[in-house]
């Protein structure tokens, strides 16, 4: 392309860019400035005609050498995120260039956009792999059982299950497989949910630590037929909570799983 751009096509350029552009010279003397620019730093059209160096918020903008800076919206009430990119404009860094962009719409939105993904999160009450209740669903079970105990000192029993699968690649499919099983020994009253990971949770109201026990001892043979049938190696360790005077839905998980390293500790002893 023979033709090249002069002064003038580039200043229209500038003027045109939906960026806010300063230029500056030695010591950060200013001395260009579009007019995005101004409308970003809500500069009044009575003042764009001063010596730029006498606006000094786009002078500290500069100065500050922060990738986002913020500055008072028109309105004085509010704040306006500014993001700002710096580009040396020759070698002996006598001239620089400054871009500044509007980001407070774009800020917003991001984090619009968290708060929708938390809320989804907490209404989503299944785990995306085993379809069974997630740790937001099963919360939300035990507190009331943990409530109906505490009024009518009914028993009540959590059981926390920490797997190890043994097989990376095998592992989704055996925790599959491992959800189905549980899902299949619980009562219509209990509550069986996937934690996190490789942790599983039952919530057995009106189960005292014998009847409990007894299913630990059950489920345990269905994890070796498993493991049998479907050449699978599953551990499971059980950390078993019974509902006691003062406990709460807290207390009662974190007694649960520490009783579940404590079995996978000495297994390992």
């Amino acid at each position: 392309m023979d033709q090249k751009l002069d002064i003038k096509m580039a200043s229209h350029a500038l003027e045109l860019s939906p960026f806010g552009v300063c230029i500056t010279g030695p010591d950060n003397e200013l001395f260009y400035g579009n007019k995005t620019l101004f409308q970003i730093f809500n500069i009044p059209d009575d003042e764009q005609t001063n010596d730029l160096n006498t606006l000094t918020s786009i002078k500290q903008a500069i100065e500050s050498n922060e990738p986002y800076i913020e500055i008072d919206a028109a309105s004085k009430d509010k704040k306006h995120t500014i993001k700002c990119w710096h580009h040396t404009s020759d070698k002996d860094g006598d001239s620089s260039t400054y871009f500044f962009l509007d980001v407070t719409e774009k800020k917003a939105l991001f984090a619009e956009k968290t708060l929708l993904e938390d809320e989804l999160s907490r209404l989503n009450t299944r785990d995306a792999l085993t379809g069974l209740p997630n740790k937001f669903a099963l919360l939300q079970g035990l507190d009331p059982l943990v409530s109906r105990s505490r009024r009518y000192n009914n028993p009540l029993t959590v059981i926390h299950l920490a797997v190890d699968t043994n097989n990376v690649d095998e592992h989704d499919n055996t925790l599959i497989k491992l959800s189905h099983m549980l899902r299949d020994q619980m009562r219509w009253a209990d509550m069986v949910g996937r934690l996190e990971d490789d942790k599983f949770l039952l919530i057995l109201p009106e189960t005292p630590e014998d009847a409990a026990k007894t299913l630990i001892g059950k489920l345990t043979d269905k994890i070796e037929e498993l493991n049998t049938n479907h050449n699978l190696k599953i551990d499971v360790f059980f950390g078993m909570a019974n509902w006691d005077t003062g406990d709460d839905a807290r207390l009662m998980l974190k007694r649960a799983a520490e009783n579940a390293n404590q079995e996978r500790a000495s297994s390992a002893a």
